[in-house]
């Protein structure tokens, strides 16, 4: 991903239970940040689809490592996701002629 710009990965949590889920997310990364989430946590209603949504934007180049967990509180299930993102030389913002 070229620095200053985002990319928006969703990462669904489909639930087809009879229950209603309580998630939680938990992200945990190196100082700068890059990635961010959209919430901490959600309740999913049983037989309904909905998203988390990850962020990554680097401010300039950089190799950014995090860990994204995902704990469903109901079924005490938990999730871990490892997160790689690369930040790329800026693009060209303007052209300008003299």
């Amino acid at each position: 991903m070229p620095a200053r710009g985002s990319v928006t990965q969703e990462i669904p949590i489909v639930n087809n239970s009879s229950q209603e889920w309580k998630v939680i997310a938990t992200l945990e990364q190196s100082k700068g940040g890059t990635f961010s989430l959209n919430r901490s946590q959600m309740l999913v209603k049983k037989s309904v689809t909905e998203n988390f949504q990850l962020t990554f934007r680097p401010q300039w180049t950089c190799q950014c490592t995090g860990l994204l967990t995902l704990k469903n509180e109901s079924t005490k299930e938990e999730y871990e996701y490892e997160l790689k993102g690369v930040g790329e030389e800026p693009l060209a913002e303007d052209h300008i002629v003299l």
